[in-house]
């Protein structure tokens, strides 16, 4: 967080049992006010039940904690929202000074203001003034230390999946691709030179008739454009049972797309470009579809959109600014799109066959997802986001690093400390273009993840652009819920020069968790570590 985030920082949304080890009824915190580096200030409602009350009044050891406690309120907001890590365990070593005017009341509202007087990492001094409405209470010097081998207990609150969706030529719901994908299928197909493209090419393409019955019954009408209409069905199916209010204040939505309504340009004169085109556009209306009046984020960065999206919804969420973010990725292949990857010569005129040594380019596809992402305490079978980098080698406006740079770079700041023995699988790009494969492996194999099993989705739905890294990682979860890891569809024998773990078998695996990899133009790299629980 920086200063500029901090100015703006909504502190009525910090959970204070969040950053605090105490509970009732020894918890003596109930609002942490305000924070900056000279000063905090927190709130405390004394409470009739606080075990330092004696016949009405709040005693001077129980000021004394309400001290200790606006210290560990800070050094908690420090921890979880602005440093993102785990909260330490602290101890009081010193008191000096320290003066009680009065005892307060039950009921009544003590405001602590905490000044820094000295900072020594893991030991802090500070100044502490206790006041309330009807005066001053206390105040004192407090010496604190950290214990920076303990962290509180129970506190691992994570960036948790609690629902998702996908809508592809394979099916509408997570399940139905799920099985689709486990039993072979593919949703490639050729499709012949229309106007305006050179020759036939494969893809994997949404045909909207199938779903105007489901359009009709949600309400989502012809006003919306067909890169609109996809994404508000996916969320919208999202959404079902999760109890989540999508129009609520702390809730974000994050919308991925390469190049949205960009076919709205198809037949436009030079120079105008229609208001409905740009993507800050679509995403109001989807997020106004659902009654969200917060500024929705939009995230187009190349191939990597959907993931650098899910990275976006994680650092929000552990900014505290909002609780519950919405990311959803679409695009909609239209001649624009087409025509550019074929001048391009990245196109294959088969199936297409990542990693495999007679590849010939890749496919193109057209999918939406959703995954919604909310900040709780995770139980055993939750899949969490833990970690995610993005880097940029700024190799060249579309061809990938030879030495996989920034996707080796963005594996490693994402992978941390966790053991790669622990992973079921490195998610990869795989698009089957000979430079891009190339690299990925040279990349997996620098980060020590060679002996990793590697899975690869294009060969299935094509390149389907905003929504890979959504689609991808969904069905990523699902496989591994599933103990399994699927196939690479399309491969037979290695054709890059770092031999890694891919099989176009599904193999069963007992891992809990796995890393999402994806790579685009401009050198944009991007991956993610995903854990089933949220342990590292």
């Amino acid at each position: 967080m920086n200063d500029k985030e901090l100015a703006a920082f909504d502190f009525t949304k910090v959970d204070v049992k969040g950053i605090l080890p105490q509970r009732e009824p020894y918890l003596m915190v109930s609002r942490l006010l305000s924070y900056s580096n000279e000063k905090t200030v927190v709130e405390y409602v004394v409470a009739d039940d606080c075990v330092f009350c004696v016949d009405g009044h709040l005693q001077g050891e129980g000021l004394v904690e309400v001290v200790a406690q606006a210290c560990a309120a800070r050094i908690g907001f420090i921890s979880r929202y602005i440093l993102h890590r785990p909260v330490n365990i602290g101890y009081v070593c010193a008191l000096k000074d320290f003066r009680i005017f009065r005892t307060p009341a039950s009921g009544e509202r003590l405001v602590t203001t905490i000044e820094v007087k000295a900072d020594y990492g893991s030991m802090q001094m500070v100044f502490a003034q206790v006041g309330s409405p009807a005066g001053e209470v206390a105040e004192g010097t407090m010496s604190i230390a950290l214990d920076e081998d303990r962290t509180v207990p129970g506190q691992d609150r994570c960036v948790v999946k609690v629902a998702d969706n996908i809508i592809s030529p394979l099916g509408t719901s997570t399940r139905e691709n799920y099985r689709r994908v486990k039993a072979g299928e593919s949703a490639l197909s050729r499709r012949e030179a229309t106007e305006g493209l050179p020759e036939a090419y494969f893809a994997s393409l949404i045909d909207d008739y199938t779903l105007e019955r489901e359009y009709a019954s949600r309400g989502i009408g012809s006003g919306y454009t067909r890169f609109e209409r996809r994404i508000i069905l996916s969320v919208s199916k999202a959404l079902e049972g999760t109890g989540v209010d999508p129009a609520g204040p702390d809730v974000l939505f994050i919308i991925s797309s390469t190049k949205g309504n960009v076919e709205l340009l198809d037949g436009v004169r030079a120079g105008s470009v229609p208001p409905g085109e740009r993507l800050g556009v679509s995403a109001g209306k989807i997020a106004g579809f659902f009654g969200n009046r917060n500024t929705p984020v939009v995230v187009s960065n190349a191939c990597i959109s959907g993931l650098s999206a899910q990275i976006a919804a994680m650092r929000q969420i552990r900014s505290g600014r909002y609780s519950t973010v919405i990311v959803s990725g679409s695009d909609v292949q239209s001649r624009f799109i087409i025509s550019g990857f074929q001048s391009f010569k990245a196109l294959s005129d088969e199936a297409c066959r990542p990693f495999d040594k007679d590849r010939r380019g890749l496919n193109l596809g057209e999918a939406a997802a959703t995954i919604i992402f909310k900040d709780e305490v995770p139980r055993p079978d939750d899949w969490c986001i833990v970690s995610g980098a993005v880097r940029n080698d700024a190799n060249h406006i579309s061809g990938p690093s030879r030495t996989g740079e920034g996707s080796f770079r963005a594996l490693k700041a994402a992978l941390g400390d966790f053991d790669p023995g622990l992973l079921a699988m490195v998610s990869v790009h795989g698009t089957s273009t000979p430079y891009n494969d190339e690299m990925e492996a040279i990349a997996i194999a620098r980060a020590g993840l060679d002996k990793v099993p590697v899975s690869c989705l294009k060969g299935v739905f094509g390149h389907t652009m905003g929504a890979a890294g959504i689609l991808e990682t969904i069905l990523s979860m699902a496989s591994v819920d599933d103990g399994t890891v699927l196939g690479t569809r399309g491969y037979s024998e290695c054709g890059v020069s770092r031999p890694l773990m891919v099989t176009s078998e599904n193999v069963r695996t007992d891992r809990k968790s796995f890393m999402k990899l994806l790579s685009g133009f401009g050198g944009c790299n991007a991956a993610a570590l995903f854990v089933k629980g949220g342990g590292r």
